[in-house]
């Protein structure tokens, strides 16, 4: 009613300054003065009050800024494990209540306002960019929060474990990255002395079960890491496949104590060093495969998918045979598809390789004409069923709008090479490793705009077909017996996160709000994303983005994001009616303020039964997300 009385007051308004136009007319052709024009309305009198719509009854979503202080924290707040729609967020009993449902067909957005607009379209005819579409559902989480500091006894409590894993799962993370380090289950009284594998037993294996039980209470898998770094020249380092020495010694332990190598064509190895690694990754393979079926024999479910290390070639040209593109002094490229092949090889013969998705190479490079090409060119199309990239979008400042340009192209250049082989659409891409942030503003400094900027690079990466968002990372998380400080870690602490790790507050960092309300809203398993209008958005230099999501179970999910400082008006068109209430969620990075509850904004307007159209105001360093999710 606000727009429709203000349009009344404006009409009133005008018939007098007509009746006042027509008498200081009149006067003048008198040439009588007049000396008192007070019945001329003023600015102040014009009843324009539309740039506070979208606001009008509204209440400003932040928490109670109640500090660290653990008694305070509300177990109910804290979520009940059910994940969406359950009552971790809210009550779920008052939607609707009190909102205004006016705005589901933008007929009472009329007035004048001092915001710039903006029309906003979902091509929702067209087929879908992506049908397997996960948000940003994925994190690097280290075991390391139940694994037993025995030099320093920093040790989160069961209440600190049930805190992080809810987060965790209220954030919409649904896959966890570790650290994994097979050492932990090497017992050197087994095989009479000699050594084996212990996987029940009661050294630090144990906690890793205990993190994949703690995953699987809250519905998220875990990515197993097939090793963490290549060593120069295609070495199993000792600090990611294990420092114990029966899989990368074999001058101390030559023989095979499970027949590992039984089957293999050692004659398809070029040179000796070849058979080195073959024989270390004959060896892991078989680890990881015991490991795959000791956890499923005793309840362990959610082991999904297999991570073959990380960044592990630094190959990047344009050009098919520039320097650097095929061979380069000390690059892996040929070496990590021999030790991914043979580790496939061996889980092949194991029985475990079709029970699980397979995830590479994790590219570490600003160009998709790398590592990625280069294994197409060789016929690795069937290598990998997540194919991976790794990238830190940056730009001079977190407030400025440039992370759709820093990122669009980057991610075009990488997925440019599936389209090439035939794969796009076939396999998923994974933005594997990332998080937006400055010159100014390194990864993990408590800063909101860096959320704001992850949901901007989110919807770029939803409008090319990309599938998920690995982020590096929700949790700042200890090393486990270390105190060293370098880079990016203070006291033993990487402090890369999105929050402090619990050892040092339970209050989020700022951009975890935002980053999480996209992901939790966007969904994880195979949503249908739509091309909008965001394209030629930036291209007219506009600070508004938006992206748009068909769940799984059909609830949509629309987001905008506003860069900029000044308010828009904007009105969302979609090609095809929806006929779908839908629920606002929105946080100005500038103004929240976080708390130890962590509590994501609860839906604050309702659009009751959208057609095809609905209008709403943004402010400047905002996301709103308008989701048929209700909770």
């Amino acid at each position: 009613m606000l727009m429709r009385n203000s349009k009344l007051i404006k009409l009133i308004c005008l018939i007098l300054s007509l009746f006042v136009a027509v008498s200081l007319l009149g006067a003048c052709n008198n040439s009588e003065p007049t000396a008192d024009n007070s019945s001329a309305p003023s600015d102040s009198q014009d009843g324009d009050n539309s740039g506070s719509d979208g606001e009008n009854g509204d209440e400003e979503f932040t928490d109670d800024p109640s500090g660290d202080d653990w008694s305070e924290l509300d177990p109910e707040e804290q979520g009940d494990g059910e994940g969406f729609g359950g009552d971790d967020i809210g009550d779920g009993d008052d939607y609707g209540d009190g909102f205004d449902d006016d705005y589901d067909d933008g007929e009472d957005y009329e007035g004048d306002s001092d915001n710039f607009t903006e029309e906003l379209f979902v091509y929702n005819s067209e087929e879908p960019v992506t049908k397997q579409y996960r948000g940003i559902s994925a994190s690097v989480y280290r075991i390391s929060g139940f694994v037993m500091d025995d030099k320093y006894g920093r040790n989160y409590t069961d209440e600190q474990k049930e805190i992080e894993l809810t987060r965790l799962q209220q954030s919409g993370i649904r896959f966890a990255r570790q650290y994994f380090r097979p050492e932990h289950a090497w017992d050197n009284a087994a095989n009479g002395g000699k050594g084996g594998w212990n996987l029940g037993g009661n050294g630090r294996i144990k906690y890793f079960w205990d993190y994949c039980k703690g995953l699987q209470s809250k519905g998220i898998n875990v990515m197993l890491s097939v090793g963490w770094h290549l060593a120069a020249y295609s070495h199993i380092d000792t600090g990611s496949m294990g420092s114990q020495p029966y899989i990368n010694d074999l001058a101390l332990y030559p023989n095979e104590f499970y027949g590992e190598s039984a089957g293999f064509d050692f004659s398809t190895c070029k040179n000796a060093e070849y058979v080195r690694m073959a024989k270390e990754c004959l060896r892991m393979g078989h680890f990881i495969s015991e490991v795959y079926k000791y956890g499923k024999a005793h309840g362990i479910n959610n082991i999904t998918h297999f991570l073959y290390f990380t960044e592990t070639s630094y190959m990047n040209t344009t050009e098919p045979d520039g320097p650097g593109y095929m061979e380069p002094a000390g690059d892996s490229a040929p070496e990590y598809i021999h030790i991914v092949k043979t580790i496939q090889w061996k889980l092949k013969k194991e029985g475990v390789y079709d029970l699980v998705d397979h995830i590479g190479p994790n590219q570490s490079r600003e160009h998709g004409d790398g590592l990625v090409r280069y294994m197409l060119e060789r016929g690795c199309e069937d290598m990998f069923d997540v194919w991976t990239m790794h990238f830190y979008p940056k730009g001079p400042d977190l407030t400025l709008n440039v992370y759709y340009d820093l990122t669009d192209p980057i991610f075009q250049s990488y997925l440019q090479p599936l389209k090439d082989y035939g794969i796009f659409g076939k396999v998923e891409f994974w933005f594997d490793e990332g998080y937006c942030v400055a010159d100014n503003s390194k990864n993990g400094i408590d800063n909101g705009w860096a959320g704001l900027q992850n949901c901007v690079v989110g919807i770029t990466m939803q409008q090319r077909g990309m599938n998920n968002w690995c982020l590096w990372q929700i949790f700042d998380q200890l090393w486990t017996d270390s105190v060293s400080t370098s880079v990016e870690a203070i006291n033993g602490i990487a402090v890369c996160g999105s929050c402090p790790s619990l050892h040092v507050s339970s209050i989020p960092k700022s951009q975890y709000y935002a980053t999480s309300l996209y992901g939790r809203y966007n969904g994880w398993r195979d949503g249908w994303a739509y091309r909008t209008n965001q394209e030629d958005l930036q291209f007219n230099g506009s600070d508004i983005h938006v992206g748009s999501v068909k769940l799984e179970d059909g609830s949509w999910t629309i987001t905008v994001v506003n860069t900029g400082v000044e308010a828009c008006d904007f009105t969302v068109k979609f090609d095809k009616a929806i006929y779908q209430t839908l629920y606002r969620h929105k946080i100005n990075v500038s103004t929240h303020i976080s708390t130890t509850a962590a509590h994501l904004p609860d839906a604050d307007k309702t659009y009751a039964n959208v057609k095809d159209i609905f209008t709403d105001t943004i402010e400047g360093g905002s996301v709103a997300i308008y989701t048929g999710v209700k909770g």
